[in-house]
């Protein structure tokens, strides 16, 4: 009998290797079963406990459709455009720019923040995680320069070791579209196998700027896409709003005009 698209993932999810230990759910780094979570967006996957989460944390991050640190959007305006003001909250792990979040978070916290959804949640405290984590074996390396400088908050991405099968080289490649001609956007699309879609681009005079600012709802509901198109469509102009946000954090960084 023929196996249903639900059955088959669950077989793929259960034979998945984790991206930092190697292994897959039955044994993480300390020999013992564990559920991976699963990015959205791309094919990375980890045990919690490889990424340093707490227990706590782990459990809020399993139970809905998870972003790895490389694909992680607000969960407000669902850009990752302007990457030194997103947060990420230590209670589920969901990113927030600090004008998005509600209330607005108007100075940059230090240390561990929980979002707004978090502190309203009697099941959730800052200090569960402090006694959850001390408890974490402390021998890892810095995460990698690229996401020290993005600008989260969360200590969490300096005490994790980068992952073995990490796809930054590919991630790094993504064009910068900054100062790209309405053109050049209009070319981009072509190349990336969307030719009927491609030519609203250069219609509606989106250049590279203007591309950077388009949210989600602008490209699926404000443009004469279908659904199909329209949804990855995005994920191709998050991925260059993430580029574009890493060269410009990089250049603040080393005193680059």
């Amino acid at each position: 009998m023929m196996k249903s698209l639900r059955e088959l993932n669950t077989v793929d999810r259960s034979r998945a290797i984790c991206d930092y230990c190697l292994q897959d759910v039955t044994h993480n780094r300390q020999g013992e079963f564990e559920e991976m979570l699963f990015c959205k967006d791309c094919d990375a996957k980890a045990h919690p406990s490889c990424m340093k989460y707490s227990s706590t944390l782990a459990a809020q991050a399993l139970s809905y459709p998870w972003q790895c640190v490389e694909c992680k959007t607000c969960s407000s305006c669902f850009t990752a455009r302007d990457g030194a003001s997103i947060l990420f909250c230590d209670g589920c792990d969901k990113a927030y720019h600090m004008l998005c979040h509600e209330p607005e978070v108007i100075t940059k916290p230090e240390g561990k923040w929980l979002c707004s959804s978090c502190l309203n949640d009697p099941g959730i405290s800052l200090e569960d995680f402090s006694e959850e984590e001390n408890g974490l074996e402390s021998d890892v390396a810095s995460f990698s320069s690229e996401l020290q400088t993005s600008g989260a908050n969360s200590t969490r991405l300096s005490t994790v070791s980068p992952p073995v099968n990490s796809n930054h080289s590919q991630i790094n490649n993504i064009p910068d579209s900054t100062n790209w001609t309405a053109a050049q956007v209009a070319e981009y699309f072509t190349n990336a196998g969307f030719t009927k879609q491609a030519s609203v681009f250069a219609e509606e005079e989106i250049d590279g700027k203007s591309l950077l600012l388009l949210q989600k709802t602008d490209v699926v509901s404000g443009m004469t896409f279908k659904l199909g198109p329209a949804v990855k469509i995005y994920e191709h102009i998050v991925k260059l709003q993430r580029a574009s946000s890493r060269k410009r954090s990089y250049h603040q960084q080393n005193g680059m005009s």
